[in-house]
This record gives C-alpha cells, structure tokens and sequence, in this order.
C-alpha cells in the first residue's frame, strides 16, 4: 500500500528556497489582521477586528495593494470567514451569532453592507467557514458540535454532520475528491467525512484539543494543529501518525494553524505567541525556517491556491491592517 513516503517522493524533487518578504499591504481602517483568505488569481480577504465587537471583511488586489471592496456584516464578534475561489464573487462570515452570511462582492460597489443569504440552523457559534466547490454550497463547523452543508440560494441546510462530542474547530475540503471533508474539533480528534453517507468515515485520535486541519495536496493526509504546540501528520492510507513538528523554541504555545505548500514539500505553521515557521516536511529533522520578525508578528497565515506565495496576518499594534507576502 502506499504510504506517506511515496506521497513525498515528488516533494523531495523540488528543492527547498527561502521566502522571502516581497509585499506589506497595510490599510488604515485599523484593527488586527485575524484571518487572511486568498480567493481569485490574487484577491486577499481578510477579517478584521477592530474597537469593542467591530469588525469588517477586506478584499485587496494583493500585487497592487489596492483595496477593492468593504464588506461591514450584520452581524458582530466574527470568529471565520471565507471568500469563494474559482469566481471570486462571493465572501462568508460568521461567529457569536451562529450565522453565516453570505455577500456577493459587486463590481461596482466598493462598500457592501446587505448579504444575500443568513444561513440559521446551527445552536452554536460558528467556528469555521469553507465554500464548497463554487458558490452555491457552504459548509460551515460549530460549537454545536456539527457541521452543515448549506444549499446558499435557498439557505437551507441540505446535510447535517454529527459525530464530534464538542466544538468543532476547523475543517479542511480535500483536494482530490469533492466529496470528503475532514473536521478537528475540542474532543481531541479528527473525523473524515462522505457527503454521500453522511457518515465519518475515519477518525484519528490526537493527544490535545484541535484547532486547525488542513489536507496534505495529494488528499491521502493532513495535519492537525493542537492546543500544545505540536503539528501532527497524519497517513489516512496507514490510517497512522506520519511525523510530529514542535515548535523549534521549545515552549508550550498552542500551533493555531498549519498549511501546506502546493508541493506539500514545506509546511508553514503559526502560534499562539505570534511567532510562524515553515517546516521542511521531507526532511523532519531539519530545522525550520522562521518568518516571523520584529517586524512581523505573526496572526494568521494563508497558502495561495495556486501555491507561489504565502501571506501572513500581521498582529502588529493594531493601528492598522497589515498582511505580508512571502514568495520563494
């Protein structure tokens, strides 16, 4: 059977470069960078987060820096967002209210205020937010335990997914299959689902809280991020851990967030303590790269579709919006 080393084998082949930063995008509507999105070709999303509950959905041109729309939500305390990838119309957001709206992003309106659909079921806030194959469908995760696939043009709920025995934190769309999803969640594990069975398929067991997942490019692993500063990859096809990365300074702050290169070569992690590092996933034991600074604290952080850059939310001071861009 193959494994995770056949799955690096083609990953081994692309050599390893250091990133470097290229772009600052910096608004001046203030607040912190707390989710960065790519979208279309070189849109950005990004969730700010502002004074008391503020908060609001900026699209930025990423290589010109120009911001090309506003969207204020209805709602307030918003905890995921997500904007639509293969036409670039439509963005998502949610949390506290444990709604999801849904805004259509107007060419010739730079400031959007009325969503198009309020996606109403969940009992609980809304963690994670994924449009899944276009923009007709959303699949949401919550702190009810559950994650919904929502039909967006009747905003109803069209699958309910229940298997998680507390908040669900993230989920990850395969990259291969359209019908698989995976979800982390408090409970210590991560399920693998079938939107035609709408069933778990698979569960893997990690020794902490999960707060992020993310699939491996081949759609035959992912890694989870736990609550202890630990990346764990996984092997669905050996159904076992493949390999652990801990943060290089040796503390004990929660990993927020793994991504994958396209590759799957390198693997870029983000932490509690504002600090980030890309990971040499073919080579375990060699020693990260860290790409945070004195001028960069890292939030959040996003792999581009199309896998040539990476953009990181910068925590900064909170006066204004900050995303930096890193290219090989």
């Amino acid at each position: 059977m193959p494994t995770m080393e056949a799955s690096l084998k083609n990953a081994n082949r692309q050599p390893t470069r250091q990133l470097r930063l290229k772009r600052k995008i910096v608004g001046k509507e203030g607040g912190r960078v707390e989710q960065v999105k790519w979208g279309k070709d070189n849109q950005l999303l990004t969730l700010t987060s502002g004074a008391s509950s503020l908060t609001s959905l900026l699209v930025w041109d990423a290589p010109s820096g120009i911001r090309t729309h506003l969207v204020i939500p209805v709602y307030s305390w918003l905890l995921a967002s997500a904007i639509e990838q293969k036409e670039g119309t439509h963005v998502a957001c949610g949390g506290l209210e444990n709604i999801c709206s849904v805004y259509k992003l107007e060419s010739n309106q730079e400031h959007i205020e009325a969503s198009v659909a309020e996606l109403k079921q969940h009992d609980g806030y809304i963690s994670d937010i994924k449009f899944f194959n276009g923009k007709d469908r959303i699949l949401t995760a919550s702190g009810d335990s559950e994650c919904i696939l929502w039909d967006v043009g009747t905003q109803t709920a069209t699958e309910v997914f229940s298997g998680h025995d507390g908040d669900v934190t993230s989920i990850s769309l395969s990259p291969t299959d359209p019908n698989v999803f995976v979800s982390g969640g408090v409970d210590n594990t991560v399920r693998v689902w079938d939107v035609r069975t709408r069933k778990s398929t698979d569960s893997f067991t990690a020794d902490h809280e999960v707060n992020h997942v993310s699939y491996f490019p081949d759609g035959n692993a992912f890694v989870a991020a736990l609550g202890n500063s630990e990346c764990k990859l996984y092997d669905q096809r050996a159904h076992s851990l493949f390999r652990t990365f801990t943060s290089p300074l040796g503390n004990t702050s929660e990993c927020k967030m793994a991504q994958f290169s396209n590759s799957g070569r390198l693997m870029f992690a983000c932490y509690d303590d504002e600090t980030c590092f890309a990971y040499d996933v073919a080579m375990g034991d060699q020693a990260p790269q860290r790409l945070d600074s004195d001028k960069c604290r890292a939030k959040c952080l996003d792999v581009h579709p199309q896998g040539y850059a990476l953009a990181i939310g910068d925590a900064g001071s909170g006066k204004d919006t900050s995303v930096k861009i890193f290219w090989p």
